[in-house]
Parts: structure tokens; C-alpha cells; sequence
């Protein structure tokens, strides 16, 4: 069906050791991967190979960088992501935090196109026996170092990306009162009924009826707490819009997880990242406080409000 004999020769034995040659053949060795393992799909496709024209485009007007960068292009409503060593990717988060954002500003045209595009590049997989949708990380997570990931190093998907879908699905919602993506946002969940190490998004624990939504869902031992927040508060918002009952199960009892381990992420004067990373950094330390307090306002559960008023007290003190 696809031939990759040859797809490199016009750069392949020229300046082997390049950085743009290196960060262009880790895209092509992508798409390569996905063939070799016979899981290249059309939705794939679609992906991967524009992610190569990027690639193209960028690095013909342009020299590598050495720091993560976002990419604008005329023809895409959102932005690409430029990681050293990989070059330009499809980076879920980050499309749609802009989209999010787009949305807040009341450029209502251009969130809608941008929405469009960006359901153009869901991929749609079958995960212990459940129909999901996913959108889809294609390159290894630089920052992971962690002899219990699995699912990884290619085509892996967060919880935190699923649970900004369904904060967009919302917001389409909210600027239509149209039903038309509904279907899409049910399986969009399935993903999070669906363990981690089965490609699924969830760490579960049914002994205490919790669910924690992993952000980097190929170990379960960093648990990344904005990430798990941030798809908590994309359910809270589907089900308060449309009262959706899976929307209403998951996040329930993701609330229940919140409420037994916050106290984990509480270092004495500051809050934790991640239960790998023990300081968060001023930034997402921030984040957790307003994170907090949104939940606080949905729930108006006493646990969130004591961390959330405890963390505004480290950082005021």
C-alpha cells in the first residue's frame, strides 16, 4: 500500500549529521513505525504526513532551534509544536489550549474552523473492546524517565488532551446549542473507562471507587496533578451542559481520587507537580490554585477549598 524505499534520498546522504536532517528523519522514522507495525490507518495518514509537509515547510525557511517552540502556519488554526531533536509535531494539548483560548477572546468563527480542523486529526481506535476517539501523541516524551512506561515511545494519548475535548465540545455547545458532536464526546469517555496499561487513560482503583486521569497515561507512578485537574474540570463542564450520566460517573469519581491524595502533593510550603517532581514550579503552582478554586466553585467540597486556600498561603507567605 505505501513504499518508504527511498522517501528520504534528496537529504538521506547529505550532511548526516545535521540537526534538521536528524529532527526531519525522526518524523519520517514515525511514519515508517506506523507502517512496519501495520497500524498505519488513514487517520494516521492524515496526521503523520502533515505533520511531514510541516516539517517541509518549516525547514525551508527556517534553522533548528534549541528550546520548544510553537510554529504558526498560515493554513492550520492552531499551532504546531517544534521539539529539539524530534522537529515540528501535532502536539494535542497545545491545539487546544489555543482553541480554548480563541474561545475567550469571542473570535467565534475562527474557534469553529479551528474545532473543525482540529476533530480532522482524531483517531478512532478500538481499547479493550471499547470504540474511543483519541487525539493522538506521536513522539516520545523527552522529560520521561521511568522503567514502568509502557504503551510509549510512539502513539500515545492523555488524559489531559481528552478532557480539554470535552471542555471544546462544551464550549461548540455553548456557541451553537448544537448536538451535533455528542456521539463524538461519548467516545471520547470510553478512553477514560479504559485502564492505562490497555491504552486507556485511567489509573484505577476499585478498592477505594477512584479513578485518576493520567496526563502521561504509559505510568501510572508520576501522576501529573494540573493534567488529572484540568480533564476533571472538562467532565464537570460536558455534564453540566448537556447532564450527560458517563460524564457525571467519571468525574465523580475522579473527584474522589482528588479528595484521598491532594494531601500527597502538599510539600510543606509549596505543591507538587507530580508525585515525581516534587516542587512545581511558580507557574503551575499558580495553575493548581486556580484549578482548585474552579473545582471548589462546582463542588463546593471542603477538601479542595482547604488545599486551595493552603497553596494561596505558601504563595503569599
Amino acid at each position: 500500500m505505501y513504499q518508504f524505499v527511498n522517501f528520504t534520498n534528496s537529504y538521506a546522504d547529505v550532511h548526516q549529521k545535521d540537526q534538521a536532517h536528524k529532527e526531519l528523519l525522526y518524523v519520517y522514522d514515525t511514519i515508517k513505525l506506523y507502517y512496519e507495525k501495520k497500524i498505519l490507518t488513514p487517520q494516521r495518514v492524515h496526521v503523520v504526513f502533515n505533520m511531514m509537509e510541516k516539517n517541509y515547510e518549516y525547514y525551508s525557511q527556517n534553522n533548528t532551534k534549541n528550546k520548544v517552540t510553537l510554529i504558526y502556519y498560515r493554513d492550520s488554526n492552531f499551532p504546531w509544536a517544534y521539539f529539539p531533536d524530534m522537529g515540528i509535531q501535532f502536539d494535542p494539548v497545545v491545539c487546544m489550549n489555543h482553541l480554548n483560548e480563541i474561545y475567550r477572546m469571542g473570535l467565534t468563527d475562527d474557534f469553529i474552523r479551528g474545532l473543525s480542523e482540529l476533530i480532522s486529526y482524531r483517531n478512532d481506535v478500538q481499547l479493550d473492546n471499547r470504540q474511543c476517539t483519541v487525539w493522538e501523541y506521536n513522539f516520545e516524551n523527552p522529560k520521561l524517565d521511568d522503567s514502568n512506561a509502557i504503551n510509549y515511545p510512539h502513539t500515545w494519548i492523555s488524559g489531559m488532551s481528552q478532557g480539554l475535548m470535552l471542555e471544546l465540545l462544551t464550549n461548540y455547545i455553548n456557541t451553537t446549542k448544537s448536538s451535533t458532536y455528542n456521539s463524538l464526546a461519548n467516545s471520547i469517555m470510553m478512553s477514560m473507562l479504559v485502564n492505562w496499561t490497555k491504552g486507556g487513560t485511567t489509573d484505577f482503583d476499585m478498592k477505594h471507587d477512584e479513578y485518576w486521569y493520567l496526563e502521561y497515561p504509559f505510568t501510572n507512578r508520576c501522576r501529573v496533578l494540573n493534567g488529572f485537574m484540568v480533564t476533571l474540570i472538562g467532565l464537570y463542564q460536558y455534564y453540566n451542559i448537556t447532564a450527560n450520566k458517563t460524564a457525571l460517573f467519571l468525574f465523580s469519581k475522579g473527584m474522589n481520587a482528588l479528595r484521598v491524595h491532594l494531601p500527597e502533593y502538599d510539600v510543606g510550603n509549596w505543591s507538587a507537580y507530580s508525585l515525581t517532581n516534587r516542587r512545581a514550579t511558580l507557574y503551575y503552582h499558580k495553575f493548581h490554585i486556580q484549578l482548585l478554586d474552579q473545582l471548589y466553585i462546582y463542588t463546593n467540597d471542603h477538601i479542595v477549598k482547604y488545599y486551595a486556600d493552603l497553596f494561596k498561603k505558601y504563595l503569599n507567605g
